[in-house]
């Protein structure tokens, strides 16, 4: 169990389980955080809804939930500048997911992609502020 308020903590326990369930497809999968299990093929809708339920069952359990605002949320990848999905013509690549978390007493946002985290390791992100 995460330390109660601890919330890096319980966001890379949540990557960490994530990435040691799921593995990347882009093929069918499902995108419900109930069906998705060890060993279950996963793309970026899949990732992010688990990390999202991991996170948000960690925050309720160590009675946070209401200080943290979870919010899975569809954007698009870019290195620099570069919109990465202007290289692609399919429509599996039209979008990506991430997941916010808003530390509603602080007003400060974290955000990770947790499939990304999967591929790379990077544990945070940049995103939209708002």
């Amino acid at each position: 169990m995460v330390p109660k308020g601890d919330l890096n903590e319980a966001i890379d326990a949540a990557l960490d389980t994530t990435a040691n369930w799921l593995h990347f497809t882009t093929g069918h999968a499902s995108s419900n955080a109930r069906f998705l299990t060890k060993g279950s093929g996963a793309n970026c809708i899949g990732y992010a809804s688990l990390f999202t339920a991991l996170l948000r069952q960690e925050l309720e359990s160590n009675e946070a939930k209401d200080r943290y605002k979870v919010e899975h949320l569809i954007g698009q990848l870019h290195l620099g500048d570069w919109n990465v999905h202007q290289a692609f013509n399919s429509p599996f690549w039209k979008d990506h997911d991430i997941v916010r978390i808003t530390d509603l007493t602080e007003g400060v946002s974290v955000n990770v992609d947790p499939t990304l985290f999967d591929a790379t390791g990077i544990r945070r992100v940049r995103g939209p502020s708002k």
